[in-house]
């Protein structure tokens, strides 16, 4: 694989380059044919679509390309049927990502709070269009503990008037039960607007329910987002959605494009219904492959491992390991494409986010893993060990920030930035650093959450 890619495409920007963009340059080399990239990188579904719904799907294909799709009324009347929600609670976008900029041209007036890092268009929207945007660090140190406390404490004194949450959040995989997000909603009820964003909702399996949609039905100033491409391993559709009261969702709903939704999305929205319990059962098998590749990671020395219930697990490197070079490394040798997350506010290249994938998969990324780390001198000896839940979120935030800007510091884009310091403490969800485990061991069981 070495050379097979063109690797100044992962230096363009604050986001990954897109498989397109990796196998074209691929196909340069003389080694693109292969296309044999295992996709570490963008979080997606394997197990769905089923091969028998990608098989109608291509049996559409003409019909999907000549034809118009219908209106975006009558696309979304029939998710919200599949759903058992009253259509008028729903506003259907292209991509998640649409309805997070509507979300900000339309209800963020001054200000809004977020936890970081964090899925980084709700940090990157406002600040470009003006906006202040008050980070609250959920830290390393704390493995990346969230403090509902801590936060709204925050909220209050920045007077921030919008927040938002993603719940499991992007990228640590931290997620919060519901009866504590219905408590921070209860706290912030004061707020112009408090969005969660609940895009990976689907793959926890801590505790049922999860979602807090109906929730946001029935109260002024909650709007919770999904993206459907994530759960249904179809980001090349673009289609998300959102859940918020009828007022709120017309608000979003009437500034959309009629005919924003595609033909593909349409497609699969009225397949859905009669697939359910397919669906279902890929999410088990995610849940499974996510505890084995944990397992599998913690194997790999000097490397942490950080429990998630999203399909993604967090990892840190040991001390001086490169996440820049070691995902270079991975690509060109091994044909294993990983996020590396320095961009990412909040968090440094010594973090990669790892999506969950089936075993023969992962075996060839531990394999990259394991011969990068166990000779650039850089790994650790010491097996990692347990750290106990609690401490307290404290101190100026410093070289937290990825990008390194200072308290009040303007954004290109024209927004300001500020961050939290002193010191808070509260009930918390627990979120540990995985512990080594006897490698003659079966895998553990997904990990089960609780508050403090």
């Amino acid at each position: 694989m070495a050379n097979a890619v063109d690797l100044s495409l992962l230096r363009k920007g604050a986001h990954s380059p897109s498989y397109f963009a990796l196998t074209r340059s691929m196909e340069g080399t003389g080694q693109g044919e292969q296309h044999d990239m295992v996709d570490f990188c963008i979080p997606c579904n394997p197990y769905f679509p089923t091969p028998e719904m990608f098989s109608a799907l291509q049996g559409s294909l003409e019909t999907v390309l000549k034809f118009y799709p219908s209106d975006a009324d009558t696309i979304t009347a029939e998710l919200a049927a599949t759903l058992k929600l009253n259509p008028q609670t729903l506003a259907m976008g292209n991509g998640s990502t649409e309805l997070i900029t509507w979300i900000d041209h339309l209800l963020v007036r001054e200000s809004l709070a977020t936890p970081i890092p964090t899925f980084g268009r709700w940090t990157d929207q406002p600040l470009e269009t003006g906006k202040r945007v008050d980070m609250f660090p959920v830290r390393d140190a704390d493995d990346f503990e969230f403090d509902v406390d801590a936060f709204v404490s925050f909220v209050r004194q920045r007077g921030s008037r919008v927040a938002v949450i993603c719940n499991p959040n992007n990228p640590d995989g931290g997620y919060l039960p519901r009866r504590e997000l219905i408590r921070m909603l209860d706290q912030l009820a004061h707020l112009d607007l408090v969005v969660v964003d609940e895009s990976f909702i689907d793959f926890v399996d801590a505790e049922a329910p999860t979602s807090v949609a109906d929730e946001a039905t029935i109260r002024p100033n909650v709007i919770v987002l999904k993206s459907l491409g994530k759960n249904f391993g179809l980001h090349g559709v673009r289609f998300g959605y959102l859940v918020a009261n009828p007022a709120l969702a017309r608000t979003v709903r009437q500034v959309l494009p009629k005919w924003n939704l595609n033909s593909f999305a349409e497609i699969v929205v009225f397949m859905l219904k009669h697939h359910d319990k397919a669906y279902r059962t890929s999410l088990r098998l995610l849940s499974r492959d996510r505890a084995e590749m944990s397992h599998a990671l913690i194997g790999v020395p000097g490397l942490t491992v950080y429990s998630s219930q999203a399909n993604f697990v967090l990892v840190k490197l040991p001390d001086g390991a490169d996440g820049v070079q070691l995902r270079d490394h991975l690509l060109a040798e091994h044909g294993v494409f990983v996020r590396e997350c320095g961009n990412k506010l909040g968090i440094t290249s010594q973090f990669l986010r790892l999506v969950v994938r089936p075993q023969a998969d992962v075996r060839r990324l531990v394999l990259g893993l394991h011969g990068y780390l166990g000779h650039s001198g850089t790994a650790r000896t010491a097996p990692v060990t347990g750290v106990g839940v609690g401490g307290v979120m404290n101190g100026v935030m410093g070289g937290v920030m990825g990008g390194g800007m200072p308290a009040g510091s303007a954004h290109p884009g024209g927004g300001t930035v500020t961050f939290a310091s002193g010191t808070a403490s509260g009930r918390r969800a627990r979120h540990r650093r995985l512990e080594p485990v006897d490698p003659q061991m079966p895998a553990p069981p997904p990990r089960r959450w609780a508050a403090s």
